[in-house]
């Protein structure tokens, strides 16, 4: 029954459309197109992902496979982002029931078994309708936030599993399901989302909250002690090993942000405290895809509000502490909800909010509530009382819930119910603009044009950074053959020269160039060549933004200017600022080949080759070698 209402309050928004980072993930992800069913395709799709620094193997697999079905159809991968959904609320019923029973006394009895089952049905209903979760089913591309709570979930459920059954006697039987949630599950979660590490660190709170290290046995005892021990070696190891390629990782975020690491800081304590409201009392008009208006704290000691924040923060974590003893359930709703906030919440240089980040720590503060309205004693209310409150609060819930589905339902709707929630959102406006802008190229309409206009300019005052509400801009008045405003040809080169060095703007540079190549865009050679020179004199960009920047000008001299002389350095830079991408050293294989430098291009396929470990360029890689080898014995007639 669960299952079902809860597909029903998510139908209409699977109805919707991609939205936001969905493009450069999925749709734009030539890799996902995945049209044989061969382990060679399936390697090469699992290591296609961009968002994060292991790849999310796992998530990219479900959405090739979702190609491999359907298409780019985005109702079936809405659909399978909610059976994704009911799949992790059923990971959520077996953590709560298995965290009832552990909480409650050594030998359960059928009364006990029923309040962990009443216990556990109760946080699922209400974790699986609250409205805090609609981002990670209805945006396609949070499939990898799901996919890593869901695995999570399980991990911790089955550790609890087997850690009750080490304190029945049954050792073997106890370790061989506390080692599956620990070891196996914990990595497909880490391999669906980063995040996933956090498992090994909720599964820690569990064991301090809830079971102490309690053990039949000293040797049992000693043996927990090591396992989390073992985790905490391999981190430090870890964080050693790579301490510079993390710091870099950390310090570079931070050259693509308007914000500095000490404002995320200062920042953070508020937006765990908006989270929690939200959580309370669910708001549909607060709520959004964009958060991007949120206030940034950039001086917390003239800040009143940040510090109370930050004061607040800091009282639940001492609560947290000092209630392991005295009230476990609620030590465990606080723990789990930091630290399941612990890697999205503090120092990466990570945007200031998103609602996804919430799908996995609510559910600490809901099983709490849930645990203590069911174990409130007889005298104090009845049943019905209890089934009645938490009835309302499931009603109520998904009342939001419906409301927000709708709004997903339909791309234009959606646009501007956001725009009009969030009117400083930069984000909202440029979507808001971007979905006027397709209506008026659909059907000529100069009031749509004038508000893609409006809009895209007013993204472009609300941000310094981005450059795709001028982009916008341009791209709008070339398609109405209107002149377009040439300042913005110059402001779009001094923020990609002297601004943030968001990686992103090469996304909106790219489009620019498609525009210009084979549609409608009509810059001179002189406007288009000074904005794709830009980047390269930011010392901020990425190597891999930049190699993308040189291959993106290298492409303009050779296929629009047929200058390949011009082209060649460039294509030569892009391959040194990313040596390990494959795909420029096969494109330069070709470009050499056009040259008549067939060493050179020899000398680059031989590298590809190597870097090829698991085979699965290897077809390209042996046409390229047979166009050589034919290449070759022309030169010799």
């Amino acid at each position: 029954m669960l299952a079902l209402a809860t597909s029903i309050l998510y139908f209409p928004g699977l109805h919707g459309d991609f939205e936001f980072d969905d493009g450069p993930n999925i749709i734009d992800n030539e890799a996902l197109k995945l049209e044989q069913l061969t382990l060679t395709n399936v390697l090469k799709v699992a290591m296609s992902g961009m968002s994060g620094p292991l790849g999310r193997s796992v998530s990219m697999v479900t959405f090739a496979g979702n190609y491999y079905l359907t298409g780019f159809d985005p109702f079936y991968f809405k659909l399978t982002n909610l059976l994704i959904h009911l799949f992790a609320g059923a990971g959520v019923y077996a953590l709560a029931r298995q965290l009832s029973l552990a909480l409650g006394p050594e030998s359960v009895t059928e009364k006990h078994e029923l309040q962990a089952h009443q216990i556990a049905l109760t946080a699922t209903a209400i974790w699986l309708v609250h409205p805090l979760n609609v981002t990670s089913v209805l945006y396609v591309v949070q499939r990898m936030t799901s996919l890593s709570a869901l695995f999570t979930f399980w991990a911790v459920a089955l550790y609890i599993f087997g850690r009750r059954k080490t304190l029945d006697g049954k050792l073997g039987h106890g370790l061989f399901w506390m080692l599956t949630g620990l070891v196996p599950v914990s990595m497909l979660a880490i391999f669906s989302k980063e995040n996933g590490a956090l498992a090994p660190c909720l599964t820690f709170c569990v064991e301090v909250v809830v079971f102490r290290f309690a053990a039949p046995s000293k040797v049992l005892q000693l043996s927990l002690y090591g396992v989390f021990f073992t985790f905490l070696i391999l981190a430090a190891t870890l964080l050693i090993l790579r301490f510079d390629q993390i710091y870099n990782y950390v310090i570079n975020g931070y050259l693509q942000r308007d914000f500095s690491l000490a404002d995320r800081l200062s920042t953070q304590p508020g937006v765990l405290l908006f989270y929690l409201r939200l959580l309370v009392l669910p708001s549909a008009s607060a709520m959004g895809l964009y958060h991007d208006d949120f206030p940034v704290v950039t001086n917390f000691f003239e800040s009143p509000q940040a510090l109370f924040s930050a004061l607040s923060i800091g009282a639940l974590l001492v609560t947290g502490i000092f209630a392991i003893r005295r009230a476990p359930p609620l030590a465990f709703a606080i723990l789990w909800y930091f630290v399941g906030h612990s890697m999205e919440s503090t120092f990466l240089a990570l945007e200031m909010v998103h609602e996804h980040r919430n799908y996995l720590p609510i559910v600490g503060p809901i099983f709490a509530a849930s645990y203590y309205l069911w174990m409130v004693g007889a005298g104090v209310l009845s049943t019905k009382a209890k089934l009645a409150i938490s009835g309302a609060i499931f009603v109520v819930f998904s009342g939001v819930t419906y409301v927000r589905s709708v709004q997903w339902s339909n791309l234009v709707d959606h646009a501007a119910i956001e725009a009009h929630n969030h009117p400083q959102s930069e984000r909202a406006n440029y979507q808001m603009g971007r979905v006027y802008f397709m209506l008026n190229a659909n059907e000529k309409n100069p009031e749509m044009s004038k508000l893609a206009d409006q809009y895209f300019e007013r993204a472009a005052k609300l941000g310094s950074i981005n450059i795709y509400p001028m982009a916008g801009r341009l791209q709008l008045a070339f398609k109405d053959r209107t002149p377009p405003p040439k300042h913005l040809v110059e402001e779009i080169a001094r923020r990609l020269q002297f601004g943030r060095a968001w990686d992103a703007n090469l996304s909106a540079l790219n489009n620019l160039v498609n525009c210009q190549m084979t549609q409608y865009c009509r810059f001179t050679d002189e406007e288009m060549t000074s904005m794709l020179k830009a980047p390269l004199a930011n010392a901020g960009f990425s190597p891999k933004a930049r190699g993308a920047a040189h291959w993106l000008l290298g492409g303009y001299y050779a296929a629009r200017l047929g200058d390949f002389q011009a082209a060649k350095p460039q294509f030569e830079a892009a391959v040194e600022a990313e040596p390990n991408r494959i795909e420029y050293r096969l494109e330069l294989v070709r470009f050499y080949g056009v040259l008549q430098d067939l060493d050179a291009a020899e000398a680059q396929l031989k590298v590809a080759r190597k870097l090829d470990t698991l085979g699965i360029q290897r077809n390209r890689l042996d046409e390229e070698a047979a166009l050589l080898e034919s290449a070759r014995r022309a030169q010799l007639k």
